[in-house]
């Protein structure tokens, strides 16, 4: 039997966006990355760096939940994103509540 290569190194600062990628999250992680960049009006935004300190605000915060209810089978409040500023902290929470969401009816 062949032997599986090593994995890839980690980059730095990305702890909690590394457990998403280990457990196969990469899809909500892209999402929120890509919906706080275009958000803030950044080319790109790093998983582990805060929603706020990247210059966000309530306002700011309530156009991205709108879109997050887009996305995703979530119902979350704008506190939500208080509560986990950071991408890699918000994916993981929109996985939690996308995995107790009720779903809809099969056809």
């Amino acid at each position: 039997p062949r032997r599986r290569p090593p994995p890839a190194p980690r980059r730095a600062g990305s702890g909690a966006a590394a457990g998403h990628r280990l457990r196969g999250r990469d899809s909500t992680l892209d999402t929120v990355l890509r919906l706080f960049a275009q958000a803030l009006g950044l080319p790109s935004v790093d998983p582990d760096d805060s929603f706020f300190d990247l210059g966000g605000d309530s306002l700011i915060a309530a156009r991205v939940m709108a879109e997050v209810r887009e996305r995703f089978p979530v119902e979350l409040k704008v506190k939500a994103l208080f509560s986990a500023p950071t991408a890699a902290d918000f994916a993981e929470l929109l996985d939690e509540e996308s995995a107790t969401a009720p779903q809809p009816p099969k056809e």
